[in-house]
């Protein structure tokens, strides 16, 4: 967690226990106005207010955010204080906007001006906001009565494509767009307005507790959910309902900054004071908002992120401290479960078959079963784990059969039990000819077409899966994804490439097919 002040320092904290981490960046006789991290936490952009003499000073200052040394000043741009900062999804690009009414598209690595300057109405520039795919920014500038202070400009000509009528005043974050880019939300005097990106036309709006003119607004990364802030006063809705929920949150002081941990499982608030807090999520809000729900698994978007990323560190520590947190008997149990999951996605096969163990002890439940027969095979218990699925069925846990067969029938393939894998797999298809069946059918010769000592197995398999429909992902892929590590996102590439059998050859060249 970081956070700047105006005293000019920039300073990061460790969220496990506040500990101030490394030493902070210091702007010299300057006061920090706006922030912000890249996407791939390479750089911090600040946007500042000079003290004293301005002569060749720079209002905005990128930092490497590693060794918190400074890259680069930008010159030639902002004339007064830089209220607002924000970079591109790619990281590649950052604008800012300030008092000077204009606002700037400036090169992430170079410094150089790629759009601008933006002329503004109002008195200063007080939003600078990318879409979600960069494509476009959304500015917003402060109390002209007259004005339409809200515009949407290409990023890659500047063109002004959208301008909005709303009353905006603060210098935070009146602006988030929807994760699509098909909308635009903008708060400010205790309500929040929501609008079509497109033709700038009023979806709707709703009111907000709080007062005052200062408003934030910010769009949870699971988009599930909006936390709003209204002078003191912290609230949260559904991103689809707009219904507020959770319990609000009142401050002694003004806040002037909220964000999001990047897994949604934090937020921290900044008041007027210096005061910094953070607070965990799962403490504020149902846990239904913060979870990734898929068939058979129920995971936070901490694990969810870091298993996607095969950063098994992070998940075992994130596991292993919803493991240790207070929680009902199936929560308990499903953590056990995932983290078994994911040792014997390591081999860890004794310290994985006792977490199955002591999931189901505390707690029947599917994911429970499928680590625990997972679990046994890398123990060499095959028959036992087979067994196990019937265990699902004969408790009548609530679950997605079809599913749990097809995982059966993946986990018969890993054993080397080929041809009853493809059988299971054929029985599916047979039932549902739905795609996902097909997918794991395409992906079974996918691999066996890699394992073939001959040229003319070789392509008999890949004619196999020529057959397969275009793959498309589905959460019944994900979650085989995340229990298996197949990756069908290149068999997806592959399945509509002409060339099959050459794009086969070269996507799965660096697998190593022995253990199959």
């Amino acid at each position: 967690m970081c956070g700047g002040e105006e005293l000019g320092t920039f300073r990061p904290w460790r969220v496990k226990d506040g500990q101030e981490v490394g030493k902070p960046i210091r702007a010299e006789k300057a006061e920090i106005y706006a922030a912000a991290l890249s996407p791939d936490c390479k750089w911090l952009v600040c946007g500042l207010k000079l003290l004293g003499s301005v002569d060749g000073r720079s209002q905005v200052i990128v930092w490497d955010a590693q060794t918190h040394k400074k890259v680069f000043d930008v010159k030639d741009g902002h004339t007064n204080t830089v209220f607002s900062v924000d970079i591109g999804p790619d990281s590649t690009k950052f604008a800012t906007g300030g008092s000077d009414n204009l606002a700037f598209i400036w090169s992430m690595t170079t410094g150089e001006r790629l759009i601008g300057p933006l002329q503004h109405d109002g008195w200063a520039v007080v939003a600078v906001q990318f879409s979600p795919n960069g494509d476009r920014i959304a500015t917003a500038s402060a109390e002209n009565k007259d004005a339409k202070p809200i515009r949407i400009y290409d990023t890659e000509n500047g063109q002004q494509l959208v301008e909005i009528p709303f009353r905006c005043y603060n210098v935070s974050s009146p602006l988030a767009w929807s994760a699509d880019g098909r909308e635009l939300l903008a708060a400010s005097y205790s309500e929040v307005r929501r609008f079509d990106s497109s033709s700038g036309t009023l979806l709707s709006k709703w009111s907000v507790p709080g007062g005052g003119s200062f408003a934030s607004v910010v769009l949870a990364h699971n988009q599930r959910f909006l936390v709003v802030v209204a002078k003191k006063t912290l609230s949260f809705w559904d991103a689809s309902s707009y219904m507020e929920i959770g319990t609000a949150i009142e401050h002694a002081n003004d806040v002037r900054s909220v964000a999001l941990s990047p897994d949604d499982d934090y937020i921290a608030s900044g008041e007027e004071n210096g005061k910094l807090t953070l607070r965990r999520l799962w403490d504020i809000l149902p846990s239904s908002y913060l979870t990734v729900n898929l068939p058979l698994m129920h995971i936070s978007g901490a694990v969810f992120k870091s298993w996607t990323q095969g950063d098994w560190t992070r998940v075992e520590e994130v596991l292993a401290q919803d493991i240790m947190r207070p929680s009902d008997s199936l929560s308990h149990a499903r953590a056990l479960a995932l983290r078994a999951l994911v040792r014997t996605r390591l081999k860890n096969w004794d310290m994985a078959l006792d977490d199955a163990k002591t999931s189901l002890g505390i707690q029947g439940s599917v994911i429970g079963y499928v680590s625990h027969a997972i679990s046994l095979v890398g123990s060499g218990e095959y028959e036992a784990a087979m067994d196990e699925f019937d265990s699902v069925f004969c408790d009548g846990l609530p679950c997605e059969n079809n599913l749990l067969l097809l995982v059966k029938a993946i986990l018969a393939f890993e054993c080397k039990k080929h041809d009853e894998a493809i059988s299971r797999v054929d029985d599916l298809i047979d039932i549902m000819d739905k795609s996902p069946y097909i997918a794991v059918r395409a992906h079974i010769f996918f691999l066996l077409g890699t394992m073939a000592g001959d040229n003319a197995r070789k392509i008999d398999m890949f004619k196999r899966v020529e057959e397969a429909i275009p793959v498309q992902q589905s959460p019944d892929l994900e979650v085989i994804s995340l229990i298996f590590g197949w990756d069908f996102d290149k068999l997806a590439s592959a399945t509509q490439d002409p060339d099959l059998a050459q794009k086969y050859l070269a996507t799965l060249a660096s697998k190593d097919p022995s253990r199959y």
